[in-house]
């Protein structure tokens, strides 16, 4: 019996962490994005201004 609780634990436990780093790679490459974006936006903006 205890076997199988650790093993209902670790498997539990496994897929949060695997879910936390996604959600954590997921939410980096959209902001990477977007501050690649608002760079771009700038260096036009100050292309302009002259």
């Amino acid at each position: 019996m205890n076997k199988l609780m650790f093993a209902v634990g670790l498997v539990i436990f496994v897929l949060y962490m695997w879910g936390l780093l996604a959600m954590i790679n997921q939410s980096h490459a959209s902001q990477s994005k977007t501050s690649n974006f608002k760079k771009k936006v700038d260096e036009a903006v100050d292309e302009n201004d002259g």
